[in-house]
């Protein structure tokens, strides 16, 4: 028996065990997995398909050495009607966790940032791999950022991130959208479905990201490994 994917209205993993034939949903959860769709034959995928990059950012607060709460970052169960009742939510704990955005452009990272710091109003920064060793927090990268002062990554780190343009700060691929769907739908199964909810641009899209991910600190640089091997 496998463990449903979908999550519950208290924004936790559903526990309902269902037949391990494929299935990712429970009967409850079933229009969750309609959410993600078929990316692999889905019309639109193969009209966007074309060179591009895959970029990463993440909140500026969320990079400094010792991130505190934001009293305006709070998580909430989700709802319905997309509102939100602020006197059920809590802040958001960013010691051992972090957002990431994980999207896609035909242009660079560095125009599209600018263009997610004016719609969101928020100061974002682009993550690139010479940044890993100082987000994760397990023992064995600490001691990676003692042996490796400023951040800066050895020889065979180098290796794993073959894609990444450290001149536009993103990992470049021969089919960007495509790759941004993979990726996007290995995250979902890992982590879980959940939505932003974005006080800066509710007026052009009513307020809802859905391509940001609470990831464990530590599994950071697998993300990274798995999007450079999925670049093409």
């Amino acid at each position: 028996m496998a463990q449903c994917q979908g999550i519950t209205k208290a924004g936790k993993r559903c526990r309902i065990r269902i037949v391990d034939d494929g299935t990712k949903y429970c009967r409850y959860h079933k229009s969750q997995g309609r959410t993600f769709g078929n990316w692999n034959n889905s019309k639109d995928s193969k009209s966007l398909d074309g060179p591009g990059y895959i970029y990463v950012f993440t909140l500026e607060h969320m990079l400094q050495r010792r991130p505190v709460k934001q009293d305006w970052l709070r998580m909430a169960a989700p709802t319905s009607d997309n509102i939100i009742n602020y006197d059920k939510t809590r802040q958001l704990k960013p010691k051992h966790y972090i957002l990431l955005k994980i999207g896609f452009t035909s242009g660079t990272p560095k125009r599209r940032l600018e263009q997610w710091r004016r719609q969101c109003k928020h100061q974002f920064t682009l993550v690139t791999p010479r940044m890993l060793s100082s987000i994760v927090c397990s023992k064995k990268d600490k001691m990676h950022v003692l042996l490796h002062s400023f951040s800066r990554l050895s020889l065979q780190d180098l290796g794993k991130y073959s894609k990444f343009d450290n001149k536009n700060l993103g990992f470049h691929t021969k089919l960007a959208f495509q790759t941004e769907q993979k990726i996007h739908h290995i995250l979902h199964e890992k982590y879980g479905f959940g939505k932003i909810y974005c006080e800066g641009c509710k007026s052009t899209n009513g307020g809802i990201h859905k391509e940001w991910f609470l990831v464990p600190r530590e599994d950071v640089k697998n993300i990274f490994e798995k999007i450079n091997d999925l670049c093409q």
